[in-house]
């Protein structure tokens, strides 16, 4: 495995999000994460992150279980926190 499989949210897998006790929609929010980095449509990402009823603020304070969850062993929930800060309004 190279270290950039560990770096890339594969599309569909969603085997972290089953283990989030908060519901949060990672897989939605790697991608809004991939239209502001790969596509350079901040725009669009962002108002797709600021317009989920569910962030990545529902994770302060979480153990992390999406991290045991992912079959590649993404960082998730530190991928997560890069997100949130890439993608807020703030």
């Amino acid at each position: 495995m190279c270290i950039r499989d560990r770096e890339y949210c594969r599309t569909g897998c969603s085997d972290c999000e089953g283990l989030c006790p908060n519901h949060v929609p990672i897989a939605n929010i790697f991608r809004y994460q991939m239209y502001f980095e790969n596509y350079e449509d901040e725009k669009r990402a962002m108002k797709s992150y600021s317009d989920l009823n569910q962030n990545i603020t529902a994770c302060i304070g979480c153990d992390a279980p999406c991290d045991r969850g992912c079959s590649y062993g993404l960082p998730v929930a530190a991928k997560l926190q890069a997100a949130h800060q890439q993608l807020s309004f703030a």
